[in-house]
């Protein structure tokens, strides 16, 4: 795994972590391209797709969202959809390939707080643009390799785990 580079990642969380994608609130527009280009970085990768629509995972947040929510939501479009983003580097062993490796991290966080700060634009950095940029430089790494690992690797991004993990729960 020599090839992990601390420049990619950088210039992947100079991105996920930009004011352009709003503190990549639980659902938001910033979500949805940081989905977008997380989903572009495993297809760039060679992942294998594993969501239900491509690399997504898509769920309606209006039904899965915690109680205390909902209400927020009550006028929102339906579905309002929110993805989990899911591939799968697919193990050399006939049989440990059939075993998975997770490697996650959420990458939602708080969005916008109008009034709570000099900076509205909550950009999560640390939480959890970090796990996220390393998830993507793992999947490359591994669909780098020579020689596949034995075992399958999913690698996945979640939802709303600002929110109580509900992204990994719905997963």
């Amino acid at each position: 795994l020599s090839n992990i580079s601390a420049a990619n990642m950088r210039g992947d969380l100079a991105f996920l972590a930009s004011d352009a994608l709003e503190g990549r609130g639980t659902p938001s527009r910033g979500l949805d391209m940081a989905a977008e280009y997380i989903a572009s970085q495993f297809r760039a990768a060679g992942l294998e797709p594993l969501g239900d629509d491509g690399y997504f995972q898509t769920a309606d947040w209006r039904q899965i969202a915690p109680a205390r929510e909902r209400a927020r939501y009550a006028n929102a479009p339906e579905p309002l959809l929110v993805r989990n983003v899911v591939g799968v580097l697919r193990g050399s062993d006939p049989q440990l390939s059939q075993t998975y490796v997770l490697v996650t991290a959420h990458y939602d966080h708080l969005g916008v707080r109008a009034g709570s700060s000099a900076d509205p634009i909550f950009n999560g950095a640390n939480d959890d643009g970090s796990g996220t940029v390393s998830v993507i430089e793992l999947a490359r790494a591994f669909a780098a390799l020579k020689t596949r690992p034995k075992r399958s690797i999913v690698f996945m991004t979640v939802f709303g785990e600002e929110h109580g993990l509900v992204g990994s729960r719905y997963y």
